[in-house]
């Protein structure tokens, strides 16, 4: 038997112990009568053979294993490339040896240049590992790819380099940089662009499969609301809307049975509700994450979007040809509406007062259609316009858009698309512009007449005197559900969308734009509060509760944000659909409440109506009675009625031989009377003096005076309206008083004393109701008078019988009763019911059919 040998520091023995060699690289060996070579422990190195100690690595740098021939690996925080270990970038994880830095979620980086971490600017982007609250690593995705890229980027053994990691990731599709960072179907640059197949869905803030069934499920119900849209459209606009309705349902407008206004506040806020996952950049939780996608698909408007139109035609994958074309179309339709109008205004002759009738309605259901599409449109439109000017993404010095990373800000293209998109941006940002523009000359004499009107309920009738008229009738969609005061509200509300929708997202920074989007939020939920713009006070309601919804959706995406809440959390994501959903309810329970109350108002006026002609019956009879009573007095005080008929005639010839060929119906006002706001003003200045001047001559008399209120606006416009043909110097009752007299001798007295010469009252017209009264049997006179020393102006002077303007007083009191249950009227004698009313009513008994 063989003596085994033993060997010097350096060697070992060979595999049959018959000689020495040397250690080699990696392992040492270090004194005399050795038998076997040692590994390098962890941390340690040898480079050459026939070591005989192991070189320690210069911290952080160490080793991946034992028998390191050098230093390969870094410690925990340090990440090795090229020979060195170098500090771990921020945010991302560096777990030491041969790993790359991994990507925190939310971040990108390019393996082959791994000191830079970019943050993500869409979902499609998933970052490499994924943080607690604590930002504690929970898991990384496909950890294994980030170390064999590092181990694969250089032999321990030979010491032979591949090419670049960058060639190493192309060469497996599994540790990919799509696969490590990137949601499924996208790719490129923080996995900005979607793979071909695979188109960028805004609301679900993925790539989806072009052939898979959301974008197929997406494009059939497009197709399906457009052809049902433009039938509709049709329908409408060539009046085959009535002829298919039901006889009973005929003349019953949508505005009668849902308030529109409520309808425009559910879709404005929809509108910011659906944008704030995109625009935030937050997943949330489901089942708030369909619902938030379902309305943007709905509230976005964007027809290459909803269609997927990438998914035709590549080129549309591109945000330069998708930004061009959704302008363009948006442009072409409103040109297809004025061109349509122009062409239907050249059917018309100029001059016909036909003709300027149905030329005013085409203008109204134009002007409709115009500020429709731009309500509905723009502030989605001009998100898309704002995110092609956001080249703020900065990747190695390079400038890109932020919506589209595939799009050097620096090229030459994108310089022209830039001038391009900054016109359409003039064209669209011009529409509240345009708005503003086609309100502000109607605000003091029409829409907002305080000067005029007065108090917020007559500015609202004088206001809605007017909006049937051809100034107002076509903007009626800019006004109509809101207060006087508030006429610019559509504005207001147009901008408060955009700031949302399209400027908020430009903020780079996200937890600045969720803040940001917190704070504005709540305080435009404040101001409407306190406004309360809307002329129903369920729509105010409605609108309070949508505004509250949207600063919890900003504020609930803060906390997922801040990881204080979570993305994941059903529960998270239930209590948010149910809070979106309330503005639904609040918006059909507010609604059916309003409608209740105005059918049970028109209920309310037709049992009034019924009850004042009842009380008109008996008030007739007892009209014949006082009348015997007065005739009954005068002879016992030896008075003739004969007298006092005579005189009633002498006034009426006297009045006709003092206006000479003018007749009565010739009667106006000082020709600065053609200017409402003047003529009442006047009549204001006028008012206390004038009464003052006949309260003397009534009195003088033994008669009592009454003081009628001043006429209001809206009262005036209506009497001009229906009587004058809008000519305001026509109406000469702005000012008026009543003189009761309690026998035939004082009423006598009183006609006789205005005939006198030296009279500081003259009258100009006298209607006498007296000798031949009313059906009813109610008499009176009924004078317009000129006042000595107030330059012409004319006034109203009743002459009553005490007894006899008592009993219409009675019937007054359910008059004013109409009035305050919503009937609008200037005499009891001319209450009638309303065509609103008739149509509550109607709808009432529709709505009772259908019960039963």
């Amino acid at each position: 038997q063989s003596e085994c040998r033993v060997c010097s520091a350096g060697m070992e023995t060979n595999s049959d112990g018959t000689s020495c060699e040397e250690c080699k690289s990696g392992k040492y060996s270090d004194g005399v009568r050795v038998k076997f070579c040692w590994e390098c422990a962890v941390g340690k190195h040898s480079l050459n053979s026939s070591a005989t100690s192991c070189e320690s690595c210069e911290k952080p740098m160490t080793t991946i294993g034992e028998g390191s021939i050098r230093c390969d690996a870094c410690e925990i925080g340090y990440y090795f490339m090229d020979d060195t270990c170098t500090v771990c970038p921020e945010h991302a994880d560096c777990p030491g040896g041969t790993f790359l830095p991994i990507p925190n979620e939310g971040y990108w980086s390019d393996p082959s240049k791994p000191a830079h971490i970019y943050p993500c600017v869409r979902p499609t982007c998933k970052g490499g590992s994924k943080l607690n609250k604590n930002g504690d690593i929970i898991t990384t995705r496909h950890p294994e790819c980030w170390q064999q890229l590092a181990n694969m980027s250089t032999d321990k053994t030979t010491d032979n380099s591949i090419e670049s990691t960058d060639d190493l990731i192309k060469s497996t599709e599994y540790c990919s940089t799509d696969t490590l960072l990137c949601d499924d179907g996208a790719t490129g640059m923080l996995c900005g662009e979607c793979k071909e197949g695979y188109a960028y869905s805004t609301s679900a803030q993925m790539c989806e499969v072009c052939e898979g069934g959301s974008i197929r499920a997406t494009q059939i119900t497009t197709a399906v609301v457009v052809v049902v849209m433009a039938v509709s459209v049709v329908v409408y606009w060539a009046g085959w809307a009535e002829l298919l309705l039901p006889e009973r349902w005929r003349g019953i407008s949508v505005e009668d049975v849902v308030n529109v206004g409520t309808i425009r506040t559910v879709w404005s806020n929809f509108q910011i509700l659906s944008s704030i996952p995109d625009a935030m950049g937050v997943n949330f939780p489901e089942p708030a994450a369909s619902f938030y996608a379902a309305i943007s698909d709905i509230t976005s408007l964007s027809p290459l979007n909803l269609v997927s139109a990438a998914c035709f035609d590549r080129s549309f994958a591109s945000y330069e040809t998708y930004v061009i074309t959704t302008s363009l179309l948006f442009v072409i339709v409103c040109m297809m509406i004025w061109i349509s109008y122009c062409m239907e205004v050249g059917l018309y002759p100029p001059s016909e007062e036909e003709a300027l009738r149905l030329k005013n309605e085409v203008l109204t259901k134009h002007m409709w259609a115009f500020l429709f599409i731009t309500y509905l449109c723009y502030p989605s439109l001009s998100r898309i316009q704002f995110e092609a000017l956001d080249c703020s993404v900065e990747v190695d010095g390079e400038w890109y858009l932020r919506r589209d990373t595939t799009i050097s800000c620096s090229s030459d293209s994108y310089g022209l698309f830039q001038a391009t998109v900054i016109f359409f941006v003039i064209i669209t940002q011009c529409i509240p512009l345009i708005y503003l523009g086609v309100l502000i000359p109607h605000v003091k004499s029409k829409l907002n007449a305080t000067a005029v009107a007065g108090s917020a309920p007559a500015r609202l009738r004088y206001r809605r005197r007017l909006e049937n008229t051809p100034e107002l009738s076509p903007l009626k969609f800019l006004f109509l559900h809101y207060k006087c005061e508030y006429w610019s509200y559509e504005v207001y509300d147009a901008y408060r969308r955009v700031f949302f929708i399209s400027l908020l997202p430009l903020i780079t920074d996200p937890d600045h734009r969720i803040t940001t989007g917190c704070f504005v939020s709540f305080a435009s939920c404040l101001g409407f509060m306190n406004m309360k713009p809307f002329l129903t006070e369920s729509t105010n309601t409605v609108g309070t509760i949508g505004g509250c919804i949207i600063w919890l959706s900003y504020y609930s995406a803060q906390l997922i944000r801040n990881q204080t809440g979570s993305s994941e959390d059903t529960s998270f994501g239930v209590v948010l659909l149910t809070a979106n959903l309330s503005i639904i309810g609040g918006a059909v329970i507010f609604g059916w409440l309003d409608h209740k109350k105005q059918a049970m108002n028109a209920k309310t006026i037709e049992k009034l109506h019924a009850q004042l002609a009842e009380k008109s019956k008996t008030i007739a009879k007892r009209y014949k009675t006082a009348w015997a009573a007065y005739t009954k007095h005068a002879h016992d005080h030896g008075f003739d009625v004969a007298t006092l008929m005579a005189s009633l005639t002498a006034i009426v010839d006297h009045v006709k031989q003092q206006m000479g060929d003018a007749g009565p119906d010739e009667l106006n006002q000082p020709k600065v009377a053609d200017d409402l706001e003047v003529l009442i003003s006047t009549m204001k200045g006028f008012n206390e003096k004038m009464h003052e001047t006949m309260s003397k001559f009534v009195k003088k008399l033994g008669g009592v005076y009454r003081q009628g209120p001043l006429k209001s606006a809206d009262r005036i416009l209506a009497k001009a309206q229906s009587d004058y043909g809008n000519d305001f110097k026509k109406v000469l009752d702005v000012i008026r008083a009543s003189a009761v007299f309690h026998s035939f001798e004082d009423l006598y007295n009183a006609i006789e004393a205005l005939t006198q010469p030296g009279c500081k009252i003259t009258v100009v017209r006298f209607k006498d109701r007296v000798t031949h009264g009313l059906a009813s049997g109610y008499r009176d006179c009924l004078m317009n008078v000129k006042i000595n020393g107030f330059d012409g102006w004319i006034v109203e002077l009743q002459l009553h019988l005490h007894d006899i303007i008592e009993l219409k007083d009675e019937g007054h009191k359910i008059y004013e009763m109409l009035r305050v249950a919503g009937w609008e009227g200037d005499e009891v004698e001319d209450a009638e019911l309303g065509e609103n009313t008739m149509r509550n009513l109607s709808i009432s008994e529709l709505e009772a059919g259908a019960e039963e």
